[in-house]
């Protein structure tokens, strides 16, 4: 079995990765992840949600990889890379409705980060580390005894590589070789001295490629070559995306509709490194990315404001959908008056 140990066979295929539209694309997705999440932390601390994982400073590494998928193609994310479904044309709508819980009229029963992405083929988020990682690999498994011109993508973070899941995963997906791409998000920071990640890679036969994870076009780049290779029948590959120390907490200037500033992230922020390379490149102008900007924060806003004026659903409400038949204790505690002091 052939393995690589670095990312260059990887990069062979993209020499002419020059293409200005997709790039655009990659930072408008990652500017409304950042404006989305950073409105649903501060939503969160004001008490209007539940809850709400904050994607701070991934945008490059979730958007990036995301779409250089195919359309037809399966995106596995883990809660914290739900900004998957939204690079994928999930509405915003649907976010913030499920963030806020069943006031458009439908029960939730799921984390608030884990809207449903209806016709995007990106499975919704699981909460347990590295247990939808079997998951992408069983089903592009499934695909290459199908036939099926599709593979799948696996968004994840160092620490599922300490679980059972992420071991029997990888270790399928050396055996079987089937068509997927497993992208391991690592935060690093100075006191860090774990072992790469990639470098486990060897063990279970499989390619292995690092990547900063802070640039949008590299990790498109390299990503995109690993579903070559998973499509010419190599088998599967193990990113590991570097990213730096978690992101500071988001800095208050909250508006009443629940939009943010965000707190500098300094010279490694995804979303100021790809804008200033289009701009320097003549690929984006001030203008449009104003423009750019004006959109997201409308978009973000309206879908709050939207949502914030929705009537509330009834307190019943909270005893439907769990049961096919209601017990009769739990229908006597309903048609109860007790239960709501």
């Amino acid at each position: 079995m052939e393995v690589a140990t670095s990312p260059s066979e990887l990069q062979t295929a993209f020499d002419d990765f020059e293409d200005a539209e997709v790039m655009v694309e990659v930072y408008y997705q990652m500017l409304t992840l950042r404006m989305l999440s950073t409105a649903a932390v501060a939503l969160q601390r004001q008490g209007k949600i539940e809850h709400a994982i904050g994607c701070i400073g991934d945008e490059a590494y979730v958007v990036g990889a995301t779409l250089a998928a195919r359309a037809t193609d399966w995106v596995f994310p883990d809660d914290h890379a739900w900004g998957a479904a939204i690079a994928r044309g999930m509405p915003l709508s649907t976010y913030v409705r499920h963030a806020f819980g069943p006031r458009h009229g439908g029960a939730v029963r799921h984390a608030p980060t884990d809207a449903p992405p209806a016709k995007a083929l990106c499975v919704r988020p699981v909460g347990l580390a590295g247990a939808h990682v079997p998951q992408a690999v069983g089903a592009a498994w499934a695909a290459k005894i199908r036939g099926d011109d599709v593979a799948t993508l696996a968004l994840f973070g160092s620490e599922s590589m300490a679980t059972g899941a992420l071991h029997d995963a990888l270790n399928f997906a050396g055996v079987f070789r089937p068509p997927c791409v497993l992208v391991c998000r690592r935060h690093v920071d100075p006191a860090d001295a774990g072992p790469p990640v990639a470098d486990r890679a060897l063990a279970y036969g499989l390619a292995s490629a690092t990547v900063d994870g802070t640039d949008g076009a590299a990790v498109m780049k390299v990503v995109r070559g690993a579903f070559v290779r998973a499509r010419t029948g190599l088998g599967a590959t193990l990113i590991e995306a570097l990213l730096g120390a978690r992101a500071p907490s988001v800095a208050f200037g909250v508006s009443a509709l629940g939009a943010c500033h965000v707190a500098p992230l300094g010279s490694r922020d995804p979303i100021d490194r790809l804008r200033d390379a289009l701009i320097r490149e003549a690929r984006l102008d001030a203008a449009t990315d104003a423009r750019f900007t004006r959109q997201v924060r409308t978009a973000v806003e309206d879908a709050i404001a939207s949502v914030e004026a929705a009537e509330l659903p009834p307190a019943s409400s909270l005893f439907d959908h769990v049961y096919a038949r209601l017990p009769d204790h739990l229908r006597a505690q309903r048609d109860s008056n007790a239960w709501r002091k």
